[in-house]
């Protein structure tokens, strides 16, 4: 595959991953509660983050006509972080936190 498309392609890709793997390494030595934050609720992100994300696509492009790229990424990364987050923290004042947790087998069955 990587013949098609070239060796550097391989490289960068390589050196990318390195990258993140070091980024990584250092960052877990600091503490940051921003990233401590967002790791504690990553699976609340990951299980809402594509309805607020492909909301504010559809919103940005239907509803205010914006077709820039640039802006679409940036706008969908950031509500797709802040408001699961958001959301979670909702969850939590309503006393909704069965949302986000495994099923129970009950007693009877």
């Amino acid at each position: 595959f990587y013949d098609r498309i070239g060796i550097s392609t391989f490289v960068v890709a390589m050196v990318s991953i390195f990258f993140i793997y070091v980024l990584s390494l250092t960052l877990s030595s600091i503490k940051v509660d921003l990233l401590s934050k967002i790791g504690n609720d990553s699976m609340v992100i990951f299980l809402v983050h594509i309805l607020c994300a492909s909301g504010t696509r559809i919103i940005l492009s239907k509803l205010f006509g914006v077709s820039n790229w640039y802006l679409h990424m940036i706008a969908g990364t950031i509500a797709g972080v802040v408001i699961p987050i958001i959301f979670y923290g909702l969850v939590k004042k309503l006393n909704l936190k069965f949302l986000f947790t495994y099923p129970v087998k009950s007693k009877n069955s």
